[in-house]
């Protein structure tokens, strides 16, 4: 999105083709432990404004030192890149979420009797199976979004 936030444009073209070329395993590279979380903080804070939350609230609000962005907040300011909120009427407006307003409520779903959350049980696409899980406080698949 901070393609488009910043002025530049993606073009897609018909019949092209894009190619990993993958090391050892299937797998392009290795990360230290969290560093996935790291990034997708570090992304949320800097260019989604008020909706980082729900990408923190997605992650179970860890508790990772996500170090300065200064850099990457100047050269937002520098480049005088639009609003995410500008982001998702103007550029994907069929967006789930177009609106904060949108949002309700975000978090876990809790039988405070069994101490068992529903759980996506990773199934990520519509129409998947849920299921109740032991809590894990860490948001992931027990994270939930009434709109």
């Amino acid at each position: 999105f901070r393609i488009w936030q910043c002025g530049g444009h993606l073009e897609c073209t018909p019949c092209s083709r894009v190619y990993h070329i993958f090391r050892k395993g299937g797998h392009a590279y290795s990360l230290p432990a969290g560093h996935v979380a790291l990034n997708k903080l570090r992304t949320a804070r800097v260019w989604m404004d008020e909706y980082a939350f729900i990408v923190e609230a997605s992650l179970g609000y860890p508790k990772i030192d996500i170090g300065p962005l200064d850099r990457m907040l100047g050269i937002r300011e520098k480049l005088q890149c639009k609003s995410f909120d500008w982001f998702l009427k103007n550029v994907y407006p069929e967006s789930v979420i177009t609106d904060i307003t949108d949002v309700l409520a975000l978090g876990e779903i809790r039988n405070p009797a069994s101490g068992r959350c529903l759980d996506n049980l990773q199934n990520v696409f519509a129409g998947g199976a849920f299921g109740l899980y032991g809590c894990h406080g860490q948001g992931g698949s027990q994270a939930f979004i009434a709109m």
